[in-house]
């Protein structure tokens, strides 16, 4: 299973949204993914196939990462544990259960974790470094994410393999940061980079480690959501929607007319979902290219102004979220329908739909009326 890195938690304060469409094919069921014992918050960041979420929840008001937890399907909490310290998140769960995230060490350390059936194990960091975060796993078990080192200045990718051995990943010429957004079904991972001179760059590391350099559509800021298994890639470039091809070449991929938009994830067919703008820079639409590229406006809720598609399964089923002003409903496109809004949970008024399994599970984050943050699995 591809995973990538989760979509920011957030706070929102809304009301229902008017004039919903017609109900889809599909009835969908809601299912609250609480906090554990004690805490306030949930955020949710990853889904499995059969319906297992990973994510954390927070002390009262607080959004900071305190408890890793494990959701399954019926929405029942398990607490991951830490490798010693207070506080931990769990970022990514793999096809054989296991999970990989942050947790602090007795020193008060952020070290890369894996958690399994045996507990949680620090992963370490790279040779004098002193933090390091797991933020993705791969179908074969490969887990990537960065690592401190000696150097204080440079933070390097990292790729460790399924008996916790670290790699650093090539470092990019001139840059000081990289990270990693995901691993996609074959082990290749990949993400970013940074360096003063150049800005952003998006960066494919294949299973060797080498390090690939997207090309750019020009400024300073690229970034990467999403690779299929043969290697194609989707994002952003200069802030319009791109596709990149195995070997690095882009492409603009068109917009209602506008001069940005946003490119989601890939299907292994070559389709993306993402966002297209209108020249307004008002009028966003949720949309879909197709393996030539053409789009296809995939609307808005009557009376909102705005959606974004950020998710789709090999049956096309899409999810992402739409909304007017600083509110937004979880929204979904079964094939040959518009958008239709997911279900609340009681209480709460705000949602995003983030991600959906093949298997058709659907994870996100709502906010309850008094704005406290909840993880939510529609199913």
């Amino acid at each position: 299973m591809r995973t990538r890195i989760m979509i920011m938690p957030f706070l929102l304060v809304g009301l229902l949204v008017p004039g919903a469409a017609a109900a889809a094919q599909r009835t969908w069921q809601v299912v609250e993914l609480p906090p554990v014992a004690g805490d306030w918050a949930s955020f949710a960041n990853d889904v499995d196939e059969q319906g297992n979420a990973v994510g954390y929840s927070s002390e009262t008001g607080s959004l900071d990462a305190h408890r890793a937890v494990r959701w399954d399907r019926d929405g029942r909490a398990v607490d991951l544990g830490t490798i010693g310290g207070a506080r931990a998140s769990a970022t990514a769960i793999g096809p054989r259960g296991v999970v990989v995230g942050r947790s602090e060490t007795a020193a008060g350390q952020w070290h890369a974790t894996r958690w399994d059936r045996r507990g949680a194990t620090d992963l370490g960091t790279l040779p004098g470094g002193t933090d390091s975060d797991a933020t993705a796993i791969g179908a074969d078990g490969t887990i990537g994410g960065n690592s401190g080192t000696a150097d204080p200045n440079l933070r390097l990718a990292v790729r460790w393999d399924r008996d916790n051995r670290a790699t650093a990943l090539d470092a990019v010429p001139g840059s000081t940061r990289h990270w990693v957004v995901g691993v996609n079904d074959t082990g290749i991972v990949y993400g970013g980079a940074y360096s003063a001179d150049t800005g952003t760059r998006a960066v494919v590391w294949s299973t060797a480690g080498r390090a690939t350099v997207l090309t750019s559509l020009g400024g300073s800021n690229d970034t990467i959501t999403d690779v299929n298994r043969y290697g194609v890639a989707t994002g952003q470039s200069n802030g319009r929607p791109a596709r990149w091809t195995r070997d690095g070449a882009v492409t603009e991929l068109p917009t209602l007319g506008g001069p940005s938009g946003w490119a989601g994830s890939i299907a292994d067919n070559g389709t993306v979902v993402g966002r297209a703008d209108a020249a307004d820079l008002i009028t966003r639409h949720a949309a879909k290219w197709d393996q030539q590229g053409r789009m296809t406006d995939l609307g808005v809720l009557p009376g909102t102004l705005y959606s974004i598609a950020l998710d789709h399964n090999r049956t096309g089923t899409t999810v992402g979220y739409g909304g007017e002003g600083s509110a937004s409903f979880a929204l979904v496109w079964d094939s040959g329908t518009g958008p239709t809004t997911l279900p609340n949970l009681p209480g709460t008024s705000d949602s995003r739909a983030t991600t959906i399994t093949n298997s058709g599970h659907i994870l996100g984050n709502a906010a309850v009326t008094s704005g406290v943050p909840r993880a939510v699995l529609w199913r």
